[in-house]
Order: structure tokens, then sequence, then C-alpha cells
């Protein structure tokens, strides 16, 4: 297995914002801003959850 279910779950967060994005980019709707947020707050939880940790020296 090349990459384990921790490192693979994150990216189920982007599934609703690609969704949504899409959806939107095919019938030509316009997004509310509450949702363009909604969908930045996800994205920067996942890039936070993806963020290598810098490790400290003892």
């Amino acid at each position: 297995m090349r990459n384990g279910p921790a490192a693979v779950s994150p990216f189920a967060l982007w599934v609703p914002v690609a969704g949504m994005l899409s959806t939107a980019w095919a019938f030509g709707e316009r997004l509310l801003p509450l949702a363009w947020a909604g969908s930045a707050i996800v994205l920067i939880g996942l890039a936070v959850a993806l963020w290598p940790a810098q490790r400290v020296s003892a």
C-alpha cells in the first residue's frame, strides 16, 4: 500500500467543494459569498491538515 488511510482521508474534505464548484460551472449557477467563504474555510483546513509538521530538536 503506497498511502495509508490516514494520509488519504483528509482529501475527503475536498469532495463537497469540488461538487459545488463543478455544479456551478456546469449549470451556470452563481455561488453566494457564504458558499465561497465556507469553501475557503474547508480548503484552509485541508491545507493545515496536510502541512508537514516541523520537528523541534530537543
